[in-house]
């Protein structure tokens, strides 16, 4: 499966590329983790960003591919009171300084926006 889709990718001049999810990914691959890790490692190769997304409910609980991906992106859903409130946490972005604080954002018609002056306390 690596090879068909880095030769899509290359073919079809593939900006940018979404797996959704992760964890439908790794059935590909029948728990052989070095088959997994070489696939995120093709990515990386590919001339596309490539966005893989997982689900985390541990925050603590880093996998190999945080170690791989040049950049880290978690967004939050959390019970605030009596309302949910969302937010985005950079954790890593190689080669650039972040702000690693967990900031708010919303969802429009617009798509999804970054409220950078209001941060979350989670």
């Amino acid at each position: 499966m690596t090879t068909r889709l880095v030769s899509f990718v290359e073919k079809h001049s593939i900006n940018r590329l979404v797996v959704d999810s992760k964890m439908m990914l790794r059935y590909f691959y029948d728990d052989e983790e070095d088959a997994f890790l070489q696939f995120v490692s093709a990515l990386k190769r590919v001339d596309a960003t490539s966005l893989l997304i997982s689900e985390m409910t541990d925050p603590t609980s880093y996998s190999d591919e945080h170690y791989l991906a040049y950049g880290v992106i978690f967004l939050h859903n959390y019970l605030d009171g009596e309302s949910m409130r969302r937010g985005i946490q950079t954790l890593k972005m190689r080669g650039t300084n972040i702000d690693s604080d967990i900031r708010e954002i919303e969802f429009t018609g617009r798509g999804l926006t970054v409220r950078p002056g209001r941060k979350v306390e989670a």
